[in-house]
Parts: structure tokens; C-alpha cells; sequence
């Protein structure tokens, strides 16, 4: 219990409130798919422009299909959830190649300090 309200707690306190709108940071990181299927139920594709998100944004799955905009270094992407990252921080975001190169070099592996939020 603990752990969960510490968390819920982190995502709240590390969210910058523009109106309605919630802007969270984190690192991003990248993987392949291998063509597998997502945590979500649907296969993926490295060439797709999808994102993992960490298991508490991830809720369950509560947030599968909705479509997140990321922004590093004025280099932006809009991905789809579509997998969990239980291995993401919590306000971290794990994409697909192809995402991921939208902001940067695959070589550069994380980037550090991005913004995202649901769009």
C-alpha cells in the first residue's frame, strides 16, 4: 500500500499542470519489438510509432490505445500505448525505433529530461 501511494504520489508531484493538461518528464529509451505482441493485446511493429509506458501509467491497461506527444531538444513525436515497461521509471517512456529516431539517433540509447503527455 505504501509503495502504491508513494507512487501515485511521485506521478502527481513530478506533473507541470497546463490547464487541463498534464506534462510529465522522463527518460526515453527505446527497444525492439521483435514483432511480438504488446502488453495491450496487439502486435507490434518496430516501424510503428508505438510507446511502452511504466506499469503505474500504465494502469492496468487503462491508458492502451491512447496517443502520447513527446518532446526533447525541439524534436517532437506522437506515439500510440501499446505495451507496458515494467522496467521504466515511472514517468519514463520506452519506443519503438522508429519513435525513438524522431528525436534522436538510435546510438544515443536515452534521452534524458523529455516531456510527454496524453494528447
Amino acid at each position: 500500500m505504501f509503495t502504491t501511494t508513494k507512487a501515485l504520489f511521485a506521478l502527481v508531484a513530478s506533473a507541470v499542470y497546463f490547464g487541463s493538461v498534464a506534462a510529465f518528464t522522463g527518460d526515453v529509451t527505446w527497444y525492439n519489438t521483435d514483432n511480438g505482441f504488446g502488453a495491450c493485446g496487439n502486435q507490434l511493429n518496430d516501424g510503428e510509432l508505438v510507446a511502452a509506458l511504466s506499469s503505474d501509467v500504465y494502469d492496468s491497461g487503462a491508458n492502451c490505445g491512447r496517443t502520447i506527444q513527446i518532446e526533447w531538444e525541439g524534436h517532437s513525436v506522437t506515439a500510440t500505448v501499446q505495451d507496458l515497461c515494467p522496467g521504466c521509471d515511472l514517468t519514463s517512456v520506452d519506443l519503438t525505433p522508429t519513435a525513438f529516431e524522431s528525436l534522436a539517433a538510435l546510438s544515443v540509447g536515452r534521452l534524458t529530461g523529455a516531456t510527454w503527455n496524453f494528447v
